[in-house]
């Protein structure tokens, strides 16, 4: 599913409001609303673009997963659905929306590493060796289950002449906190909107569009 940012012209800033007030056909709010919706995917892009660049993994083991870069590469402002009083930014990247309002995940189509078959837990990489070591549905050799002493999941160990390497922790869900910087502040990206909204009254006004 798709993660919908939808920009209302009451939303932005209380400029934006007004400027929208002054417009008097239906065009002309449709088209403020699409240079309001061009904008934010530009202001969108950019903060994620300085998330990824400021964001180091939380693991020093694990590769970098870039997740914010993703977001960027799935985001794209859609004209098509632009209404007098809306537009729409759409990211083709399901995993925002558990950044933007938190969310349980459970293991939902997922597969063992180990067996290849489907299983009722999630399967957390624990060292760097893990990430991309199997493709989904063919079992890892050599992996075995650990059950937790207390409570549900476990870990698949594989053993080395040293003892055990753990290679996945499993568990039956994740719970994923809300990122409160996953979106620009409000109060940034409504004074950027109301810009480009006072740009695009002034232009209009001085070829006589604005009615």
């Amino acid at each position: 599913m798709s993660a919908i940012i939808t920009l209302g012209r009451d939303e932005a800033t209380r400029d934006l409001a007004v400027l929208y007030s002054g417009l008097g056909t239906p065009e002309a709010r449709v088209a403020l609303m699409n240079v309001v919706g061009v904008r934010a995917d530009k202001e969108l892009r950019a903060w994620w673009t300085r998330r990824d660049a400021n964001s180091p993994n939380k693991h020093g083991w694990t590769p970098r997963q870039h997740f914010w870069a993703r977001i960027v590469k799935a985001t794209a402002f859609d004209p098509s659905k632009t209404t007098e009083a809306t537009a729409t930014v759409v990211v083709s990247e399901p995993a925002l929306s558990a950044k933007i309002y938190g969310a349980t995940i459970k293991p939902t189509g997922a597969v063992s590493p180990k067996t290849g078959r489907p299983t009722q837990n999630i399967s957390i990489p624990m060292v760097g060796a893990a990430y991309g070591l199997w493709p989904r549905g063919n079992p890892t050799p050599g992996l075995f289950f650990i059950k937790k002493t207390h409570g549900n999941g476990g870990f698949l160990v594989a053993r080395d002449g040293k003892g055990l390497i753990f290679f996945y922790r499993l568990l039956p869900e994740v719970t994923v906190p809300k990122d409160p910087q996953a979106l620009p502040p409000a109060d940034q990206l409504g004074a950027a909107l109301a810009d480009t909204a006072n740009d695009f009254f002034r232009r209009n006004a001085s070829e006589g569009g604005v009615s």
